[in-house]
């Protein structure tokens, strides 16, 4: 069973995934059948912060789960195909938090420690607002490091568990951090060309937290600072930021606004002395310093007002 195109917020989205579910068996809840457990499987993306481009078309091929939560290569062992959309998602229109359901499936009580999805490199792009379409053969083009279909192996920061009631397992692509400008890499490459480097994480979506806020100009009467860039970023507060790494990215709406969705709860870091720290970079037309905000606490199923962060 299948249901695609269905848009709101993941809670909308689980309410959603349920209400069908229920539909299909007489109007009872998901209950496991003989197969298992329903599962709903839903794709998501943080806002990308490259304000050029207009689209982030991915074509997914298939996502599969399993119980191997090695490094054993890319392949999930004994997976279990939880979703086969075969079609292109736009992933920049799925911001702040907005996710969409690319299928329902049934799967054994578990843990699943592993979440692979495959992409067809072919049938994907980026278009920048002039309408140009970044592809594996235009030049400048996107370097995807295969060709056709890619099995990649996401993220899964903690075992999803599936059980007697309904599960969701949430993908999330962090575009900001898949497609890297050429011009950026050591040796650079040709301008205007990106390497595809993913970054996909799976998680099931009551486990991790979200943070919002506003970027404003701290010298013009704070007025809100659209198309900012914003970022999550975790590390040690008393050492230098060029120490800490990207968690999510993303970007401030007409109203400055920014929703960083699918974080991993800060209590996560904490073994390690690491916090969030909210970076806002200003857009190209802007010449202002860094703000951040550090010391940001995310909780599981939360979400955190980050306030107002000035660019002086």
């Amino acid at each position: 069973m299948h249901i695609i195109g269905q848009r709101g917020s993941i809670r909308s989205i689980v309410g959603l995934v349920v209400a069908a579910a229920a539909a299909a068996s007489c109007s009872s809840p998901p209950t496991r059948g003989e197969f298992g457990q329903n599962v709903g499987v839903l794709i998501t993306d943080s806002p990308f912060p490259f304000d050029q481009m207009a689209r982030a078309d991915i074509y997914i091929v298939s996502v599969t789960a399993g119980a191997d939560s090695g490094a054993g290569g890319a392949q999930c062992t004994n997976a279990i195909v939880i979703a086969t959309p075969g079609r292109t998602i736009d992933l920049l229109a799925l911001q702040g938090g907005i996710a969409e359901q690319i299928g329902v499936a049934k799967l054994p009580p578990g843990q699943y420690g592993a979440v692979c999805i495959t992409i067809d490199t072919d049938r994907s792009s980026l278009t920048r607002r002039d309408g140009t379409v970044l592809t594996s053969t235009s030049s400048p083009g996107i370097n995807w490091s295969a060709t056709g279909q890619r099995i990649i192996k996401t993220d899964v920061y903690q075992p999803i568990g599936v059980g007697a009631s309904y599960t969701s397992i949430l993908i999330h692509f962090d575009v900001g951090r898949s497609f890297i400008p050429a011009a950026d890499v050591t040796p650079p490459g040709a301008a205007g060309w990106y390497y595809y480097v993913p970054a996909i994480d799976a998680f099931d979506p009551t486990t991790v937290g979200a943070i919002t806020g506003t970027v404003v100009d701290g010298q013009n009467a704070s007025a809100p600072v659209a198309g900012a860039s914003v970022r999550a970023m975790v590390g040690d507060p008393t050492m230098a930021p060029d120490t800490w790494f990207v968690a999510a990215t993303g970007a401030t709406d007409s109203l400055g606004h920014f929703d960083l969705a699918y974080l991993v709860p800060s209590d996560h870091w904490a073994s390690h002395g690491w916090v969030y720290t909210i970076e806002a970079y200003p857009p190209r037309t802007l010449t202002r310093a860094v703000g951040r905000n550090s010391g940001v606490t995310v909780t599981a199923g939360g979400t955190t007002a980050a306030g107002t962060i000035p660019l002086n």
